[in-house]
């Protein structure tokens, strides 16, 4: 988000609604694009990144701009926002028969840190729930990296942290979650 999207987005939670529609037809592509990689992973979904784009927009912003304070703040509302509601489609279609004909959730990306689990989305939440409440930035990492497919330069970037530091905590978080979705013991991972 260049610097002036800051200044739309804080004109639109002053009233101004001119400024609000030129921040969403900036924002637009970028989420999504977000939108499509998340619904890459989860290929049982019948959702379409515009559907989802617009069904999140609609739940942050129907009655009104929301408070945020910055870009980062701004895709993490959003990011967070579609995964509840895929997490919420997930479990609508696994109440409405048996199994719900939920497919397997791959982790792209995983196999190049020695890491092969197929989660599906509801144990993915659920492990990255149970991760934040560890160590949120490495929670947020993950996230970012595997359901929103960002780099690791990207998730830097948005997170403020170093290349270094984002591998760090996606090796961290990667072998957390497997653990927790009783994958292979921590201790085969590649350091």
């Amino acid at each position: 988000m260049e610097p002036g999207l800051t200044v739309l987005l804080h004109q639109w939670q002053k009233g101004n609604e001119e400024a609000g529609a030129k921040f969403a037809s900036h924002v637009y592509a970028e989420l999504r694009q977000l939108a499509r990689g998340l619904l890459a992973r989860e290929r049982s979904s019948a959702v379409s990144p515009s559907t989802l784009v617009h069904e999140v927009y609609l739940r942050l912003f129907g009655d009104g701009p929301i408070q945020l304070e910055s870009r980062r703040h701004f895709f993490g509302v959003v990011l967070r926002a579609m995964r509840q509601f895929l997490v919420e489609e997930a479990r609508r279609r696994q109440a409405s028969k048996r199994g719900g004909g939920i497919e397997p959730l791959t982790l792209s990306g995983l196999d190049s840190w020695g890491v092969e689990p197929t989660p599906d989305l509801l144990d993915l939440d659920r492990g990255l729930e149970r991760l934040a409440l560890v160590d949120a930035r490495k929670a947020r990492v993950l996230e970012l990296r595997y359901l929103a497919g960002c780099s690791v330069p990207e998730i830097g970037a948005l997170l403020q942290l170093s290349p270094a530091t984002v591998k760090r905590d996606l090796l961290f978080a990667t072998a957390w979650l497997r653990r927790e979705l009783g994958g292979d013991p921590v201790a085969d991972l590649p350091v």
